[in-house]
């Protein structure tokens, strides 16, 4: 993204949409030379609300961007920008992170997060690392099979014989023959 200059930001932008909904206001509310939306919001505080706070300005944003009769495809892009003092993605930083195990994790929401944990959820958190453990190893075995195929690829490109090649990605990468075999 190029941005050369910003004219006119709408400060407090605020967007109703009847007297019984939730109004919101922006902070600074931006549109480029795309017609792409960025709101920039400053959070000072961790009210555990900025997920759907998001959400519903995402909405609200769209409301504003589509006029009656048009086409979703007419829909601009738009992004919330939350300026905050504290780590907004922690939380989901203690579930995807696949260093952490899960009596770790249990103690982690508990004491940091407030979340109590039931026998239910101790076996959620723990069948969710399993699952990332599962994902992580399926990334290495997939990085590994291409990194196999680049060192054949160019092994062949340097003209070197199936034989050599064959030997050198089985002590490489400890393959029985027959796998290596496949390689090739």
């Amino acid at each position: 993204m190029n941005i050369e200059r910003i004219e006119y930001p709408e400060l407090q932008k605020s967007i109703h949409v009847d007297m019984d909904a939730h109004s919101v206001r922006l902070d600074v509310y931006v549109k480029d030379d795309r017609e792409t939306v960025y709101d920039t919001e400053m959070q000072v505080s961790d009210t555990k609300e900025l997920p759907k706070r998001s959400r519903y300005y995402q909405g609200m944003i769209d409301l504003q961007l589509v006029d009656a009769g048009q086409h979703y495809k007419k829909l601009n892009k738009s992004y919330i920008i939350f300026i905050c003092p504290f780590d907004l993605l922690k939380l989901l930083n203690v579930l995807l992170s696949t260093e952490t195990g899960s009596q770790d994790k249990c103690q982690i929401l508990e004491e940091d997060f407030h979340i109590r944990m039931t026998q239910t959820l101790e076996s959620e958190v723990s069948l969710m690392c399993n699952l990332s453990k599962g994902v992580e190893q399926k990334g290495i075995e997939k990085g590994r099979q291409e990194g196999i195929i680049a060192m054949v690829s160019a092994l062949k490109d340097l003209q070197i014989a199936d034989s050599i090649i064959l030997k050198k990605i089985q002590e490489k990468f400890h393959l029985a023959e027959d796998t290596a075999k496949m390689y090739l």
